[in-house]
């Protein structure tokens, strides 16, 4: 086996391990949007990026990239720039606070493209563990949102 150096997401690099989660991710989101409409999956980082891209690929949904920094890129904001109504794809949620700059930097990109800014309708936690509510994370957050998904690995 070999040795991983890694904090909170080691599992992630695990090939087998990020396989089932990146697969119960997918199958999470997919019953999701039987029921919830949405046509981008915003994120930000490592952690999100780690399953945006197969998900997207996976299930034909567009993308919202939130740059933490300008870093590589002049754009804070890439990728969909239609959007309408967006969900968050992210491992987890401690403060709240990368929720709160992704909703933000959205909004702040999409009146600045001179566009109306597409609205949250949930969040899908892929690293969280059952002690997440929607009204905590509302209250963190301080923002509104419908739908929120923890995905479960079959962890306890």
């Amino acid at each position: 086996m070999a040795n991983i150096i890694a904090s909170y997401n080691a599992n992630l690099f695990r090939p087998a391990v990020l396989r089932k989660v990146t697969q119960n991710t997918i199958d999470a989101i997919r019953e999701l949007k039987k029921t919830l409409k949405f046509d981008a999956i915003a994120f930000r980082g490592s952690s999100g990026a780690a399953l945006a891209f197969a998900v997207s690929s996976e299930l034909g949904i567009h993308l919202i990239h939130v740059r933490k920094d300008s870093g590589h890129s002049p754009h804070p904001v890439e990728g969909c720039y239609s959007a309408k109504r967006y969900i968050i794809l992210d491992d987890f949620i401690d403060t709240g606070k990368t929720i709160s700059e992704i909703v933000s930097k959205i909004d702040i990109h999409y009146f600045y493209e001179g566009r109306a800014a597409p609205k949250l309708v949930g969040i899908v936690l892929y690293n969280a563990v059952s002690r997440y509510k929607p009204h905590y994370i509302r209250r963190l957050s301080g923002l509104e949102f419908g739908e929120l998904v923890i995905v479960s690995h079959g962890r306890k």
